[in-house]
């Protein structure tokens, strides 16, 4: 397919990190015709360029969805979905798109066909059966409808093999301010944002950071959830330590922030997915080895610059919007 002003990009229909957002707008940049929409039903953090309430019930969801689709679905070329999820409930919209001849395109973010229960054991059977389920449906529609799937992580290859992985873009918001690389001595902090507690293993950090405190050292534990953008800032600015997840094996959005502001970042890596991330300046680390990396790191105020001034410039070239956005372009193209 040419690429070119011309191609028209739906970007939909939820927004994860912020992403389809950030992916129109880099794209329009780049001279694609793109447009995010977002379907919500309570108070969001992000806003698309088309917004859409649809209610808090089934029937005034299907409706709203439905006139939705009867309006877009002949002005774009491209539909791109995230976090598998489509314009239509159950996916019905997808044979619609491919008979008028539209390409489709899934980007998965995570939990949508990462199995949680890998990581925590507070799910019952009924549950775990359900969540399976719907994960198998989403690979089958995918499997028949989608003409490429992507990934934003590579450690979510092992559940959508035949996808290819596009990292996730910043938003060039977090490369926009002067670098501040944390050189004090005295009491760290060290910060770590969640969306799932369970998922990103943040009890061992408590424990580790109590273990710390303990011995002494001064560290403080800055735990940032559901906060407003601004206020976000304000803590990933004071902070000298980042603790991304400690199970995944890959790094999230709040890791390339924090790399982005100079700050050093402390994460699970796989040793079998660093391949995907040559000269990945973060500190891997396992929930054996946590205190230990913490102690050293905690001490060391010199290792902790070093490790900043990489982060800025990885997260410019891995990262950035523009460089995503083409990513995706040569992936368009290929459809």
């Amino acid at each position: 397919m040419l690429v070119n002003e011309k191609v028209r990009v739906l970007h939909a229909p939820v927004i994860i990190a912020n992403q389809s957002v950030i992916l129109a707008n880099a794209l329009r940049k780049c001279g694609v015709g793109a447009v995010s929409l977002q379907y919500y039903h309570q108070e969001n953090r992000y806003s698309a360029d088309i917004n859409v309430y649809d209610g808090n019930n089934l029937l005034k969801q299907t409706l709203v969805r439905l006139s939705v689709f009867l309006r877009v679905v002949n002005s774009f070329d491209i539909y791109h979905f995230h976090f598998a999820e489509t314009l239509l409930p159950l996916f019905f919209d997808l044979p619609i798109l491919k008979l008028l001849g539209k390409k489709i395109v899934f980007e998965y973010h995570g939990s949508e066909i990462r199995p949680p229960f890998k990581y925590s054991n507070d799910y019952k059977l009924l549950t775990k059966i359900k969540i399976t389920l719907n994960q198998l449906r989403i690979k089958i529609f995918a499997r028949l409808f989608a003409d490429a799937e992507v990934v934003t992580t590579p450690d979510l290859l092992a559940y959508a093999p035949s996808a290819k992985f596009i990292p996730a873009a910043i938003d060039d918001y977090w490369l926009s301010f002067s670098i501040k690389i944390p050189n004090k001595r005295g009491k760290a902090i060290i910060i770590h944002a969640p969306t799932s507690r369970k998922i990103k293993g943040s009890s061992y950090l408590i424990l580790a950071i109590e273990k710390l405190q303990k011995e002494g050292l001064q560290v403080e534990l800055d735990l940032v959830e559901e906060l407003p953008l601004k206020e976000i800032r304000i803590h990933f600015e004071r902070a000298d330590i980042a603790v991304d997840q400690l199970l995944i094996g890959w790094y999230g959005l709040f890791a390339a922030e924090m790399m982005a502001l100079g700050k050093p970042v402390v994460c699970y890596v796989q040793d079998d997915l660093k391949k995907y991330a040559p000269g990945l300046p973060i500190v891997s680390v396992n929930t054996g080895n946590l205190v230990e990396v913490l102690r050293k790191l905690v001490k060391d105020v010199k290792m902790r610059e070093t490790l900043g001034r990489r982060g800025p410039q990885f997260v410019r070239e891995f990262h950035s919007s523009e460089v995503v956005a083409r990513r995706f372009i040569e992936l368009y193209k290929k459809l």
